[in-house]
């Protein structure tokens, strides 16, 4: 088990980038942070933040996903988007 900070838009709508967090998130003894989906839609913003939570001693957190697959009023085309989606991002 270890303890995890999420800045994602659903939970603390924190607007900083990894670099900005991961170095707070260290000092305070947290063990991972989440990546956000900016990081996964890019290329050489997902190299820099994996850097980034390396060097801070961090490890990588829960995924975020493009759509909340268990709600109730997710429409067809909404979950075949986030499917697509997560295609974009390598995870499927």
């Amino acid at each position: 088990m270890y303890t995890l900070f999420d800045a994602s838009e659903t939970f603390y709508k924190v607007k900083k980038s990894i670099q900005e967090l991961a170095p707070l998130v260290a000092k305070h003894g947290i063990d991972a942070i989440n990546p956000p989906k900016e990081v996964l839609e890019d290329k050489n913003a997902a190299r820099d933040a994996v850097k980034c939570v390396h060097d801070n001693g961090l490890r990588w957190g829960l995924l975020p996903m493009p759509v909340d697959f268990f709600a109730e009023d997710v429409t067809d085309d909404a979950f075949d988007d986030a499917l697509e989606k997560l295609k974009i991002w390598g995870l499927s």
